[in-house]
């Protein structure tokens, strides 16, 4: 998932110009990274997120999306600092007294 805190979102069209997409040294096609977040390949979709002026990924997004192609990666890992928010949520529900993942 794109953490827009964290990553610096891209037009489909820049993303088009990443230096690792380039192919013998030309950007690959915006309808190639617009089916890629519309359709997916091989099953693995582009992760993308709405703004008023369309859709952006970035550029940590595409790399997820190549290594899960590869099949280096079945889901992205989370960030550190969101490791850190979700081990904190998930203290402040069990002092709530809620269950969490089976414990109480």
């Amino acid at each position: 998932m794109i953490e827009v805190q964290n990553e610096s979102p891209l037009s489909l069209k820049e993303a088009c110009s990443l230096p690792f997409l380039r192919r013998a040294g030309k950007p690959i096609h915006l309808a190639t990274v617009h089916r890629w977040a519309t359709h997916g390949a091989k099953g693995v979709k582009l992760e993308t997120v709405q703004y008023p002026g369309g859709m952006r990924t970035t550029a940590e997004a595409v790399l997820r999306f190549l290594a899960m192609l590869n099949g280096l990666s079945a889901t992205p890992a989370a960030s550190k600092p969101r490791q850190h928010a979700i081990a904190a949520a998930e203290r402040e529900l069990a002092a709530a007294g809620f269950e969490i993942g089976g414990e109480k």
